[in-house]
């Protein structure tokens, strides 16, 4: 029984290495990677335009799997000491730009476009610029839609649908 932790340690420890080992191969498709990316599991990453990511990034895939997406000439701009859960989808058709230390949950969703109308299926609607400021965390099934700011420090509590403007340090 006093192994365990020791046992627990040397898991922790091979699951990070393995974790630094495969992060920047299975971030290939992004357009710049910084320094020190982690991974766990296999993430899909769909680049037509831009996506750039700081160091110390971390996208778990482990159960379900992440997915970055930037269309033609879009941006993903991730910024240092990023955190993304198992399950979240980040998708571009024109600009989504993620903060530094910022915290996202399992399964969440953010999107710069709704990609048609509600009246008219047929219609594209365009795509609207996503901010996401410093030290933001977004816990469990958060949406952010098109158009969208959320303030440095705010909290998004676990199932909200984001839709305007979050000022600064908002639960």
């Amino acid at each position: 029984k006093q192994d365990l932790p020791s046992r627990m340690v040397a898991h922790q420890a091979l699951l990070y290495g393995w974790g630094l080992a495969m992060g920047r191969w299975r971030l290939r498709r992004c357009t710049s990677v910084g320094s020190r990316p982690r991974t766990r599991g296999k993430p899909y990453v769909e680049n037509f335009g831009r996506i750039s990511i700081g160091d110390n990034f971390f996208l778990n895939s482990q159960f379900v799997a992440s997915h970055l997406a930037a269309g033609p000439g879009a941006t993903i701009e991730i910024g240092d000491s990023v955190s993304v859960n198992f399950g979240t989808g980040i998708s571009a058709d024109r600009s989504i730009r993620i903060g530094d230390r910022v915290r996202i949950g399992p399964y969440g969703i953010i999107l710069d476009t709704d990609y048609h109308s509600v009246r008219d299926h047929a219609a594209e609607m365009p795509a609207l610029p996503v901010v996401i400021g410093d030290d933001v965390w977004l816990a469990l099934r958060v949406t952010v839609l098109r158009g969208s700011s959320i303030g440095a420090g705010s909290v998004i509590t676990a199932g909200s649908v984001v839709v305007g403007r979050i000022p600064e340090g908002v639960i």
